[in-house]
């Protein structure tokens, strides 16, 4: 504490120190957000570059089990703290949502056309008739 790191090394997290910051869009994605490149928010730790991708990691990777959670948990904690995260998680999130909603639809209508499937299948039986599914498959011979 109290002592400056000369002009153009690096600080604590891997910032440049005494120098102008790297632009967004310098390099990486198209959204220009790499790991290390987060301006720190007044009043908050700015995450290094290692845990950026860790957070990242684990937003993605926990969507296999929590659903839209984990990515709405891991944006929510760490936004303020990189934009990489943050943007990240954004894309999860709205893409787990998607994934939610339509998991939702087509269940709903599997369901539906379960049910039809087999009330015509009872009355096919009880007219003595076997009834032939549209789509099946022959696991039980």
């Amino acid at each position: 504490y109290g002592q400056q790191a000369p002009y153009g090394q690096q600080g604590p997290y891997g910032q440049q120190v005494g120098s102008q910051p790297v632009p967004y869009g310098a390099v990486g994605d198209p959204s220009g957000i790499t790991p290390g490149m987060a301006p720190p928010i007044p009043g908050s730790i700015p995450m290094r570059p290692d845990e950026e991708r860790q957070w990242a990691l684990l937003g993605n990777v926990g969507v296999l089990i929590l659903g839209f959670i984990s990515p709405l948990v891991v944006w929510l904690m760490y936004k303020d703290r990189s934009a990489f995260v943050a943007e990240n998680m954004r894309r999860t999130l709205n893409f787990a949502i998607l994934s939610t909603i339509i998991g939702l639809f087509t269940f709903g209508l599997w369901i539906i056309v379960f049910y039809v499937l087999a009330i015509i299948a009872g009355v096919t039986a009880n007219r003595g008739q076997v009834y032939k599914y549209p789509f099946n498959v022959n696991w039980v011979k």
